[in-house]
């Protein structure tokens, strides 16, 4: 299944591929993005507004992948460092399709269009992969 939904009018619907619960979908255009409960059909958290209510400090600045890990650098100068066998998507890709990486959502997601992947920086801290809804 592909973590995109739908895409219409330059909103893009998706779920994170390393998602925690309670279950949502995010909702990107350009840098402005929100996420929706589907439990409770609630906002969660709303970016759409320019003036915000708050920022993550989970912003990433660079990617790298090498054979074992996924690596993240954020913008406070911390390293983050998972499995990638966590991530079978990013695991299978080429080289090429891994270098082809973005980040969305104002810095707090990673996408590589490629594949069709979408990565949380802050569900990268998750202590337990049974505990994430996709």
């Amino acid at each position: 299944m592909s973590p995109t939904l739908l895409i219409q009018d330059g909103f893009k619907f998706f779920f994170y591929a390393n998602e925690h619960l309670p279950r949502h979908i995010h909702i990107v255009k350009g840098d402005d993005y929100a996420t929706i409960d589907l439990s409770t059909m609630t906002t969660r958290e709303n970016y759409m507004n320019p003036r915000g209510n708050g920022m993550s400090s989970l912003k990433g600045k660079a990617v790298h992948v090498d054979e074992q890990y996924l690596h993240v650098e954020l913008e406070d100068g911390r390293m983050i460092s998972t499995p990638i066998d966590w991530y079978p998507e990013l695991k299978r890709a080429s080289l090429a399709q891994l270098a082809q990486y973005q980040f969305i959502c104002r810095g707090t997601g990673i996408e590589w269009p490629d594949i069709d992947y979408q990565l949380s920086i802050a569900a990268m801290f998750a202590e337990s992969r049974q505990e994430k809804a996709a």
